[in-house]
């Protein structure tokens, strides 16, 4: 089976750890990314960025101090390429996934704003499953639970995921209610 885009969960990752905290707030469910993963990341793509573009920079502008194979070149310069806009794109902040109490809907968004990225309104959802995936590491094998959502078109969007079970089942009961579903 192929994983696309609506498999990979909106909300932390299939991995070693919990990623997400699940918040209430005036009769809302928010499910976002940890504040401490979320530092984590940027301390190393700062760390990895700032040494790859160090390390480009030397290279190139003082090829004396640091002589390079332009394979090596190509490769300092992808890393930069790909550290530092995600570095500052998590700037903007974490994505979370919002349940509205009242309404009953879904609201995806991918950094800190006040207008969603996606909204699935509550006649949009058919109902949710949550899915077992196992991670596998050289040394680790952690079994997580993913929540999942299928429209009433039959689309389907991973919304979280985390190896605490018991967290996953508690928020995917939370979802149901609010939507009905």
């Amino acid at each position: 089976m192929t994983m696309t885009s609506n498999d990979r969960p909106f909300v932390g990752h299939v991995c070693g750890r919990n990623e997400i905290e699940v918040i209430e707030r005036s009769g809302d469910l928010v499910c976002k990314t940890r504040g401490r993963i979320l530092l984590a990341n940027q301390v190393v793509l700062f760390v990895f960025g700032a040494a790859s573009t160090a390390g480009l920079w030397l290279s190139i502008a003082r090829p004396a101090t640091l002589t390079l194979p332009w394979v090596w070149r190509t490769l300092l310069a992808c890393l930069a390429l790909i550290c530092w806009p995600v570095f500052f794109r998590n700037l903007l902040g974490r994505p979370r996934f919002e349940v509205s109490g009242g309404r009953g809907e879904i609201l995806l968004f991918r950094r800190n704003t006040d207008e969603p990225w996606m909204r699935i309104a509550a006649a949009e959802i058919s109902h949710f499953t949550i899915e077992k995936r196992t991670y596998k590491d050289e040394s680790l094998r952690a079994e997580n639970a993913v929540l999942i959502l299928f429209t009433t078109s039959g689309a389907r969007r991973a919304l979280c995921a985390s190896t605490s079970q018991e967290l996953i089942r508690s928020l995917a009961e939370g979802v149901e209610g609010l939507t009905q579903r």
